[in-house]
């Protein structure tokens, strides 16, 4: 499995995602990738966080695969 995943992150070609699952479901494949690395830079003080917040799904279109729609859902994080 971990083959398939491997596979998968290399044919997106995204860069600083880890492939977390993917799956086809009425002719759309669905890839669920996680941020390498979590953090970010306050606007007011300029110090770098990991501190986690919130969080939301968002899914994001991406070139057809071999003539298949293919959607990236992706968490996208509000730190603290």
């Amino acid at each position: 499995m971990n083959n398939v995943i491997d596979f998968t992150a290399q044919m997106l070609g995204v860069q600083g995602l880890k492939v977390i699952h993917s799956y086809v479901n009425n002719g759309i494949f669905t890839v669920c990738a996680m941020p390498s690395t979590i953090s970010g830079i306050c606007p007011k003080c300029g110090s770098t966080t990991e501190t986690k917040h919130d969080v939301r799904v968002q899914d994001y279109m991406h070139l057809p695969i071999w003539g298949t729609k293919t959607v990236l859902v992706l968490p996208i994080f509000r730190l603290e």
